[in-house]
């Protein structure tokens, strides 16, 4: 559904943190959102929602190394939650804000899949 195609993020002691999103659709559209949060990850999810639409809640949210030494590859794993269904989504980079970032989009694109399953399964149903 979704892919991240850049972010752009902000921060400092006395400011308040801004992440900007460029995501491509599966339509082949590419869309720019920019919001605030109470950290560059909060702001950087919060751009994402208003790309998407999408009413989640971040049930968990974990990082791990996964390689050694100062350019270690950072992995965040994501749990979210929507109308009583969770996912979990995963994203892994050299920088802890981009795999966050793709460990979220990763979990929306596993919700929305999941609840086209779900709706094509009901309507076969019926």
């Amino acid at each position: 559904m979704y892919k991240l195609e850049s972010i752009f993020v902000t921060y400092g002691d006395e400011s308040v943190p801004t992440a900007k999103v460029r995501i491509a659709t599966l339509e082949g559209d590419t869309i720019e959102k920019q919001a605030e949060g109470n950290g560059s990850v909060d702001a950087i999810y919060n751009a994402i929602d208003q790309v998407s639409g999408e009413d989640v809640t971040l049930s968990d949210y974990s990082i791990k190394s996964v390689t050694h030494g100062k350019d270690a590859l950072g992995e965040v794993h994501v749990v979210l939650t929507q109308n009583q269904v969770s996912v979990q989504g995963r994203g892994v980079s050299t920088d802890i804000l981009g795999a966050s970032a793709r460990a979220y989009v990763d979990g929306l694109n596993q919700l929305i899949e999941k609840r086209k399953t779900y709706t094509n399964r009901v309507n076969v149903n019926l």
